[in-house]
């Protein structure tokens, strides 16, 4: 868990204070977006991350998959990208449990990526999501990238996925590919495309890497 320090000058300036990161420690804790952290502390009175962590009960749902996908596919060809909507469920069940922990409420929780969501029971605390890709594109341009075992297991992923992203706050995405495919399939909320002050800081500081 590590703990960014924001710039004084930014505070008076920023309608969220607490904001907490969550996500994967490799995507987290690598250089690729320490920039990043370090931009948005600019914003922020306080900027925390909450990494989840590969649970046995997580492995062995991951391996249960594997081995379904090789069974219902006749191959045992190696791959790093199998994916199941029950390892869906529990990283979402574990970053919340963690989140709820803290001593303090966060304003925001920022979380990367959509494997999973950073909320599974209650959503009462805002988050926003920073998306590379999703699970939809993957199947239509690169099918390595969702090797699921059978139809219904990637239907339950891909609601799981969905019902994720039409929670959030916002979507910030890393490229108009992404982009485009939220705002020709997701049905926003009134108002959802519009971010507070504090989300355009946010942009700003997104921006900046």
């Amino acid at each position: 868990m590590i703990s960014y320090p924001a710039s004084i000058k930014e505070k008076s300036t920023v309608d969220i204070k607490k904001v907490v990161i969550t996500g994967d420690p490799s995507f987290m804790y690598g250089q690729r977006l320490q920039f990043l952290w370090k931009a948005m502390s600019h914003y922020v009175e306080q900027l925390e991350t909450i990494a989840c962590q590969e649970t046995l009960q997580i492995k062995v749902k991951a391996l249960t998959s594997k081995l379904n996908y090789a069974i219902s596919h006749k191959t045992f060809k190696p791959s790093s990208f199998y994916k199941s909507s029950q390892a869906f469920i529990l990283k979402s069940q574990q970053i919340e449990q963690k989140i709820r922990k803290l001593k303090y409420t966060p304003d925001l929780v920022f979380h990367l990526y959509g494997t999973y969501s950073p909320f599974y029971h209650k959503f009462d605390i805002p988050y926003a999501m920073y998306l590379d890709y999703t699970m939809v594109l993957g199947e239509r341009n690169w099918s390595q990238w969702a090797p699921f075992p059978d139809y219904k297991e990637r239907n339950d992923w891909v609601n799981l996925e969905r019902k994720a992203y039409e929670r959030a706050h916002h979507l910030f995405s890393m490229s108009e590919q992404v982009k485009n495919f939220f705002s020709r399939r997701l049905r926003y909320c009134p108002g959802k495309d519009k971010c507070c002050r504090c989300f355009w800081k946010l942009r700003r500081a997104l921006r900046r890497i």
